[in-house]
């Protein structure tokens, strides 16, 4: 039984990012604000925590999608996806009773990243990012 329940699990986060992106998908006069270059998770958090827009964090991972994961078709493919996803998950946080737990835990994925970015370990990098956002979309969407 419990080899069956990890291959499910296994299974749902693909069913679970279709379902996302549909769910997420922008509307035509969807006027949604966005954050500055689009680092929905990353700058909702560092504006959380009070730090500016060329940390650390930030310019790490925006440097990472437009140098890295742009140059791939499979890259291009998680960066739409995520526009598709992050703004709706972002809303939802922001209206949830304990944003600051979920900061928290956004936020140490990033720094995560980011450690596993700047040590050259870009495919370990976005597993981790991946497996973040997987896990906001089961749980906001």
């Amino acid at each position: 039984m419990a080899s069956k329940k990890k291959a499910v699990k296994k299974a749902a986060p693909k069913k679970a990012i279709k379902k996302a992106a549909k769910k997420a998908a922008p509307k035509k006069n969807n006027n949604r604000p966005r954050p500055k270059n689009g680092c929905y998770f990353t700058t909702a958090c560092t504006r959380y925590f009070g730090l500016p827009d060329n940390c650390q964090q930030l310019m790490t991972l925006r440097n990472f999608r437009d140098n890295v994961l742009s140059k791939t078709e499979n890259g291009r493919k998680l960066i739409a996806l995520y526009y598709q996803v992050a703004p709706s998950i972002v809303l939802k946080i922001e209206n949830s009773i304990s944003p600051e737990e979920e900061y928290n835990q956004i936020f140490h994925h990033i720094n995560q990243a980011c450690n596993l970015i700047n040590g050259g370990e870009n495919e370990s990098a976005k597993k981790e990012y991946i497996k973040m956002v997987n896990h906001l979309i089961e749980k906001y969407l």
